[in-house]
């Protein structure tokens, strides 16, 4: 097995995040606040989860914030990510409060006893998508400027999934939960791949797609066929697997879509991070609000 090297140079856009991730203000290091004003509002979210309890996460250009209340009120995970150009976040399935973050600069690993270490250093380079196969914990794919690649001991070594995707800069990956060999691969340029064979072999699946910058995939997990693609002209939703997509994006003011997520308590809420904050769905995507605009309101009547 070959050690996993990121990419020196990152995309144009991811630089432009970076840069403006360095504008945002933050919480001194180490110390983390707790108060409305405190999130992702109005900041590059660059990735999303939720945790079997209905904890959200969001990935920003300064760091990882979590919240207990569905979107209300915040604060930063840990403070070795506070300020850190984060961009993507995968749950233990076995153990929830074990996160993997993938950064500019490699994995960031927080373990349940709340200690939290770089698991890739920084001679790992960018990785800006995760998922760990819900049969095996200690199996992740991470997708990388140079395509996929999957681990199966925790991340301490990793091999090349696929030479078709090597030269694709590969930024989301999702399994299908009823069938980990099914894989799907979101691209910035090339839009959505399809594998059925953990990955051995890929196949495009890009009907209806106005973008093929597609930044992040979303897999409903009690209904494997459909998933969201999160693009540059918003988002879209496939209900077959996808061999079409359609657009969901009523009330979404903001177009550039980086994540998605669904809370698995109900399937019917979801989460999009945008380039101009987070927004939120009470109706499966059929429409969205802004959580800015929600907690100055609540803010106000205070």
């Amino acid at each position: 097995m070959t050690r996993l090297r990121g990419p020196k140079i990152l995309l144009l856009l991811f630089v432009v995040f970076a840069a403006v991730a360095n504008l945002e203000a933050t919480s001194p290091r180490g110390k983390p606040r707790r108060r409305a004003a405190v999130g992702p509002y109005r900041r590059y979210v660059m990735a999303i989860a939720i945790d079997p309890a209905s904890r959200l996460y969001s990935c920003t250009g300064g760091g990882v914030f979590q919240s207990a209340d569905g979107g209300l009120t915040w604060e930063t995970i840990h403070p070795g990510l506070v300020g850190r150009f984060t961009t993507a976040v995968a749950i233990d399935p076995g153990n929830p409060s074990t996160l993997y973050v993938g950064t500019g600069t490699g994995l960031f690993k927080r373990t349940p006893d709340g200690v939290g270490k770089t698991v890739l250093g920084e001679d790992t380079g960018f990785v800006g998508a995760l998922a760990i196969d819900p049969a095996s914990a200690s199996t992740i794919y991470a997708g990388t400027r140079n395509g996929v690649f999957k681990s199966t001991d925790g991340g301490a070594t990793w091999v090349e999934l696929s030479a078709s995707l090597h030269n694709l800069f590969v930024t989301s990956i999702v399994i299908d939960p009823t069938a980990p060999a099914t894989l799907y691969a979101a691209t910035n340029g090339g839009g959505v791949f399809k594998s059925t064979h953990t990955g051995a072999n890929w196949v495009s699946v890009n009907s209806g797609l106005t973008s093929k910058i597609v930044l992040t995939l979303t897999i409903d997990p009690r209904s494997p066929a459909t998933l969201f693609a999160q693009t540059t002209d918003g988002v879209f939703r496939t209900s077959n697997g996808g061999k079409d997509w359609t657009p969901i994006n009523n009330g979404l003011s903001s177009r550039f879509v980086l994540a998605l997520a669904i809370d698995p308590s109900d399937p019917s809420t979801h989460y999009v991070g945008t380039n101009g904050g987070l927004f939120k769905s009470t109706s499966g995507g059929a429409s969205w609000i802004d959580l800015k605009k929600v907690s100055e309101e609540r803010e106000t009547a205070q």
